[in-house]
């Protein structure tokens, strides 16, 4: 990765050939300072923008998750459930979201658990009838 700041021996860091003085007679009020800090601070990390993606989570506190399900006793034994997200987890194999009634149950954003938009839940519970 090319990077656009740069640090001396003392751990000064700078925009790579810009002298700081050329910047702060523009940045009166110091929203230039503050993007090139966050600019030097996501160099210094030595993530790639992957790296930066895989850790936003797919959905937040308060977002609905569908999840289709089967259950052979219910007379329509094919059902999308709803959840209204009450935390998120990061985990090895992937995001997780819990609801505030079931703290404990942990389901698995993607794949065949929980999906972000109805669609997508009503497009996997289709595929589970014709399973």
């Amino acid at each position: 990765m090319i990077k656009l700041t740069e640090s001396d021996s003392q751990g000064n860091w700078m925009l790579k050939g810009i002298p700081w003085e050329y910047i702060n007679a523009v940045d009166k009020d110091g929203r230039i300072y503050g993007s090139l800090s966050k600019l030097h601070d996501y160099e210094k990390s030595e993530l790639s923008p992957e790296d930066v993606e895989e850790m936003i989570p797919p959905c937040k506190v308060g977002d609905t998750v569908y999840m289709p399900d089967y259950d052979s006793v219910e007379e329509e034994p094919y059902y999308i459930i709803e959840w209204i997200v009450a935390g998120v987890v990061q985990c090895a194999d992937g995001w997780y979201v819990f609801e505030e009634a079931d703290q404990t149950d942990l389901c698995k954003v993607g794949g065949d658990y929980a999906y972000l938009t109805r669609q997508e839940a009503e497009r996997r519970l289709e595929e589970m009838k014709n399973e």
